[in-house]
């Protein structure tokens, strides 16, 4: 099993870094009226958002798979992800949800808004935590966390059988990959419950998996080795070129086909991010960039329609006006916070 040392744990932290701006950026406001938007909205996103959350799942079954071999692990992996994953996610689900239906609600009394009010019910509580399962959680990509929940508490099945052989491996991964495609072609011929079909996105993701799986194999069966510059380079063309092959065919990423050019796009960041440790105000901002992105993007589109210039936001300029915006401001916010009420901060974004 191969040891993470300093340069390869900095180059996963900015590894992880450069999937949240594409995670943020895929969530600035949808259409465009011109060329550039256009461009901007479909084809960067097609070529390279398919890999961020992917390369998430995997960076965590690789980090996971190395305390596999010590005493008691399972038992701390868990207790660990509920203070840095479940507490996190309550919290800020928690907050967000009363403050939107105030600004919705707002919205519709004053100034007219195109919208029913959200209705406050027994039932809202869990509806805001993403409980029962036809509902996402009310800051929408948090749905990784319980997803990334459910596979640490299968990991120990995976790890061991993972851990048998590099036969094993590989039979585990394509036996996943087997089942996935094998649940796309069922949900084709098949009318699938809305809740249970929500719960294999919101829960139990079987894509997600599959690159878990990738990130656990990767650790204990890689060896260090990597391949030229050259040799990376190519790989990472033929990722890129494959994922905008299958956005023209519309192929995303919820289809079988996806998951090899992911791979291939995973490998060549890993190769292209460079391993020196950026600073740290920026890659431990990037949980708070995650979570944070929506809700910021959320209030700051109403202010728009409020002054009356939401349609700016429809041009090029105007996404990457937005999307530099939001990231700066909440890297800003974020930063400040920690020096405020670091106690505060550390609870709320699970000490990241």
């Amino acid at each position: 099993m191969i040891a993470i040392d300093k340069e390869l744990s900095s180059k996963l932290a900015n590894m992880s870094f450069v999937c949240t701006l594409l995670v943020v950026f895929i969530h600035c406001q949808s259409g465009g009226v011109d060329f550039i938007s256009h461009f901007l909205r479909r084809y960067i996103p097609g070529a390279f958002l398919p890999m961020a959350v992917p390369a998430f799942f995997l960076i965590s079954g690789f980090l996971l798979a190395g305390s596999f071999e010590q005493h008691w692990w399972y038992c701390r992996a868990l207790r660990k992800r509920v203070s840095t994953l479940l507490v996190p996610y309550a919290i800020l689900n928690l907050i967000y949800w009363p403050l939107k239906w105030a600004v919705h609600t707002i919205a519709i009394r004053h100034f007219g808004a195109d919208a029913e009010t959200m209705g406050l019910t027994w039932r809202t509580p869990f509806e805001i935590l993403g409980f029962p399962f036809f509902h996402g959680p009310a800051i929408g990509p948090l749905w990784y966390i319980t997803t990334l929940m459910y596979f640490v508490m299968i990991s120990p099945a995976l790890c061991r059988v993972i851990s048998k052989s590099r036969l094993s491996a590989v039979s585990t991964v394509v036996l996943l990959i087997i089942i996935f495609a094998a649940w796309r072609c069922v949900c084709r011929m098949v009318e699938i419950p809305l809740c249970v079909r929500r719960f294999l996105y919101f829960g139990f993701s079987l894509w997600g998996v599959i690159f878990f799986a990738l990130g656990i194999a990767f650790r204990i069966w890689w060896g260090g080795y990597m391949p030229s510059k050259g040799y990376l380079w190519m790989i990472s063309c033929v990722g890129v070129f494959s994922a905008l092959l299958m956005e023209k065919h519309g192929l995303c990423n919820d289809n079988v086909f996806f998951i090899a050019p992911t791979v291939l796009c995973i490998i060549g960041l890993f190769a292209i991010v460079p391993q020196g440790r950026w600073p740290s105000w920026l890659t431990s901002s990037s949980f708070a960039l995650f979570a944070l992105h929506v809700p910021f993007l959320y209030f700051f589109e109403a202010m728009l329609k409020l002054v009356h210039c939401h349609q700016f936001v429809f041009t090029g300029l105007g996404l990457i006006s937005e999307y530099i915006f939001c990231v700066v401001m909440i890297i800003v916010f974020i930063n400040s916070m920690r020096k405020i009420c670091p106690k505060v901060v550390n609870v709320c974004f699970g000490g990241r």
